[in-house]
């Protein structure tokens, strides 16, 4: 056959355009798309408007950015720029359709992208440079920015073999990123858990740092102690990243030594914390950093001090104080001290202890170790630690760490009940500890400490009296509260560690909290379990399947309005156990929520029970955050989806999930129960008193922690319809596509229900128009049991579309598609597509005249291939 000469010229343009360098690229992008016609925005441009600028005005004119960066008090900051560079590195707009404007090639676009992506990313490292390539600034990004700057240095810097630098640069960012992360894990904790929209902070800090490899690290910096000869260091400058490539022969020298002792210091400060203070004694011995009117390592005198006197390099005039080798003692001057007030004696003891990464409550100490030389009149009153971390202070850690040593009032009575002496001192520092420990979720240390403390106990009440001191009833009486406090420790950690099996391995756990419920129920008892625990006991039974105890104790306790509300959702669960479709404990629990999620206008909210047994959306986001079954889930899931659905009312936007049909169809005729009766109280009308962002933050959470404490797939469906309806259809993608490819073993099953169901197809359609991936809305047409010509036709007929387009047309093996393809592309003069189209056409395994097994191979194939391109777009990015 006969070539096309049409097609060879093409094929030689193309190879001549592939040839180009990416700088005669750049020169060819600017003189077809002249700047002022590339974005629409260049029209009303802040460079003419003199309004404030933004990142667009500087990838437009770099020579902005310098003299932005050199402005008294720059706005946007450079730490706002370098988020804006990042954050927009990976982004492209599309260039605005206008017919006067000459279509690019392929090669072209791809030269432009990449060229715009990498301007980005260097200037993003220029205002690093500007900053001197302070890493205490540069810790103000977020950590998944911080990430994404140093890997872009670190990669920069292994382009130039002579730059050593910003490779050090990069792994003293490691170890200092691994030591912040190890105080944020432990003390980072939201005001409010609904603030939080989207993946928990901590998660992706944790996530990132476990990427890192301090032992790489350490041993890349040792080794460049040992290799570096020369007398100075080149610093790469502002200028350096100036152009498209970096030039490297640009920068400002420094005295070697000043670059070794920047590389001593901070392999210091981590083996310091690591406690290795021997090698870190070694690094802060060697290092001679130039404190004053060094830019490059920022450091207070005062701080390099308290560094060098933690690891005995210099002396601090302080009076020391002597404890004994005892645990016992040591926990009792601290107990001293906590009723007298010395606070800056307690400052010292966990100055010592966080120095030292040593747990004073529970190790033992040489008798002739100085563990406190401090004089507590010389305590300092700069939040600036004479040592530790600049992320966060000393004196605010310490300060944090006796506000959380309050004690419940029921407990702190019980302990005040005992008579004063060293039995009541050292027990009440062990609980307040176990307290600290059992906020900070370290579950195991909370129990150890009120093992010892109730073992203390325990052993006084068989000797009688002794040298402790005390009355036996008030000394039993606290040993019971002790035993529940160890209760409500485990019932926690049950909480945060569920999974599938739970309710099967705890039976040890629901005996405990049977005896728990039956010494409430014994009117002989003087001493009651604090309300919290019962609380949580009543939780752990609903999410055990334990319905009966949770109904029986709430008949008995109506004056608790709380343990009302665990009391009707206990039989709403049982109720779903039971498979009843119909039950009023439904609908009771329903106008409990309803009020919860409505608008605040300042009339008084409709409650149930006497007293309210659900007063706030605090006391609906308590249970939502302990609930672990999948009937508990279920249940609130289905609830809030059917309030969603009610405010929406969009069928587009419906989210789906089991157990919707048990839920009232209207909002009106809102139920009250009021002691044994039902009464109408109060009446919603209609849906436009509920807040759907509520609903939707209220969603949201418990979707999430559903994801981590249940198998079920659903959930992430769910998540994607309530992403579609709150405007991310991006993430919206990803929960379909991760929900397709969990169900179908990563799209390998053929055979599977989720591949029928057309309501999730159309969402993704949904989704995709609302992106501009006009040809992947095409492609799933054909994943529908109709495929929905109309609607394949109309996305088929974008111009601008901001997926692959042609190059996804493998994918199609839906016949009547291609044709209308070829027709399309034949009216536009569009030669390429109509080629690839006509060629997909004439493939022998879809030519109609096969048998159905054959046509149905073709389908299974390209459907399979096409998910997992969606999932490389969505889920792998």
């Amino acid at each position: 056959t006969e070539s096309d000469p049409t097609s060879e010229e093409e094929q030689v343009k193309n190879e001549e355009v592939e040839e180009l360098t990416l700088k005669d690229k750049e020169v060819e992008i600017s003189q077809k798309f002249p700047l002022n016609r590339i974005h629409p925005l260049l029209r009303t441009s802040s460079m003419e408007s003199n309004t404030e600028l933004s990142w667009l005005d500087f990838i437009l004119n770099r020579s902005l950015l310098v003299k932005h960066l050199q402005k008294p008090d720059p706005d946007p900051s450079p730490n706002t720029l370098i988020s804006q560079f990042l954050l927009n590195a990976d982004k492209w707009t599309e260039a605005p359709s206008d017919p006067n404007l000459v279509e690019p090639t392929d090669s072209l676009l791809k030269a432009s992208r990449s060229l715009k992506n990498r301007t980005l990313k260097l200037m993003a490292i220029q205002v690093a440079a500007h900053l001197d390539w302070d890493l205490d600034s540069l810790a103000k990004l977020q950590i998944g920015l911080q990430n994404f700057l140093m890997n872009h240095i670190l990669a920069l810097s292994e382009e130039s073999k002579n730059d050593k630098f910003l490779h050090c640069l990069y792994h003293r960012w490691v170890l200092r990123t691994i030591q912040s992360n190890k105080v944020t894990r432990v003390h980072f904790r939201p005001l409010n858990p609904m603030v939080l929209q989207g993946p928990d902070p901590v998660q992706i800090a944790e996530t990132i740092v476990k990427t890192l490899n301090p032992e790489t690290s350490v041993k890349f910096l040792l080794d460049a102690l040992e290799s570096t000869s020369k007398k100075s260091i080149l610093i790469p400058s502002v200028d350096t990243f100036a152009g498209t490539v970096p030039n490297w022969s640009l920068g400002n020298e420094i005295n070697v030594e000043a670059f070794k002792s920047m590389i001593h210091v901070d392999l210091g400060v981590y083996l310091l914390y690591e406690g290795k203070n021997d090698e870190a004694k070694k690094h802060f011995k060697a290092q001679n950093l130039p404190v004053e009117n060094f830019p490059y390592f920022k450091i207070s005198e005062a701080k390099l001090d308290g560094f060098l006197a933690s690891v005995g390099l210099k002396k601090v005039e302080r009076k020391p104080i002597l404890l004994p080798n005892l645990v016992q003692s040591t926990t009792l001057e601290i107990s001293k001290w906590l009723q007298l007030g010395h606070w800056e004696k307690i400052e010292g003891v966990f100055q010592k202890e966080l120095e030292d990464g040593v747990d004073m409550e529970i190790q033992e100490l040489d008798s002739d170790e100085e563990l406190l030389p401090l004089d507590p009149n010389k305590i300092p009153v700069d939040p600036d630690p004479l040592v530790g971390q600049e992320q966060l202070e000393m004196f605010n850690l310490v300060r944090k760490l006796f506000m959380e040593w309050e004690l419940p009032l029921p407990l702190q009575h019980a302990i005040e009940k005992v008579p004063a002496g060293a039995l009541k001192d050292f027990v009440q520092v062990l609980v307040a500890k176990s307290k600290q420990h059992y906020n900070l979720k370290n579950f195991s240390q909370a129990r150890q400490a009120l093992d010892v403390a109730k073992k203390e106990l325990d052993d006084s009440l068989l000797q009688g009296v002794n040298a402790w001191g005390f009355n036996q009833y008030n000394v039993r009486k606290l040993g019971q509260m002790l035993d529940w406090e160890v209760l409500l420790i485990d019932i926690t950690e049950l909480f945060s560690t569920w999974t599938p099996a739970s309710p099967n391995t705890n039976q040890d756990l629901v005996k405990r909290c049977r005896e728990c419920i039956r010494f409430m129920e014994d009117p002989s008892s003087e001493v009651n379990p604090r309300s919290e625990i019962v609380e949580f006991i009543l939780m752990a039974f609903i999410n055990l399947g334990e319905f009966k105890f949770v109904i029986k104790f709430e008949d008995s306790r109506k004056r608790w309005p709380f343990v009302e509300f665990l009391g009707l959702l206990a039989r709403a669960c049982r109720d779903v156990t039971e498979k009843k479709d119909v039950s009023p404990n439904y609908r009771e629990l329903w106008s409990t929520v309803l009020p919860v999620c409505m608008n605040s206008t300042g009339a008084k909210l409709p409650r149930v029970g006497k007293e309210g047994i659900l007063p706030n959306k605090s006391s609906l986001l308590w249970v939502l955050d302990r609930a672990c079954s999948l009937t508990v889930i279920s249940l609130f899931v289905s609830l809030l989806s059917r309030l969603h659905n009610h405010i929406l009312d969009d069928v587009a936007l419906l989210i789906q999930a089991d157990l919707l049909h048990v839920w009232p169809n209207i909002i009106d005729d809102v139920t009250i129960t009021t002691g044994s009766s039902i009464e109408l109280k109060s009446r919603i009308s209609g849906s436009s008193k509920l807040n759907i962002h509520q609903v939707q933050d209220f969603l949201f959470h418990l979707l999430q922690l559903a994801l981590i404490r249940s198998e079920e797939t659903l959930w992430l469906k769910c998540l994607g319809d309530v992403h579609l309806a709150s405007g991310s259809p991006a993430l919206a993608m990803k929960s379909y596509v991760e929900y397709l490819a969990i169900s179908t073993d990563f799209f390998e099953k053929t055979v599977c229900p989720c591949w029928g169901d057309n309501a999730l197809f159309r969402k993704m359609i949904k989704c995709c128009e609302g992106l501009q991936c006009f040809t992947q809305a095409m492609l799933l047409c054909q994943f529908l049991t109709d495929v929905d010509y109309n609607v394949a036709f109309g996305m088929a007929q974008e111009k601008v579309s901001s997926d692959a387009s042609d190059s996804l047309y493998g994918f199609i093996w839906d016949l009547t598609i291609l044709e209308f393809l070829v027709n399309l592309h034949t009216k536009r003069n569009e030669t390429k597509k109509r080629q690839e189209a006509v060629k997909l056409l004439g493939l022998l395994e879809l030519n109609s005249n096969n048998n159905e097994e054959i046509q149905r191979e073709a389908m299974i194939l390209r459907k399979s291939q096409f998910m997992r391109t969606l999932a490389r777009m969505y889920i792998f990015v």
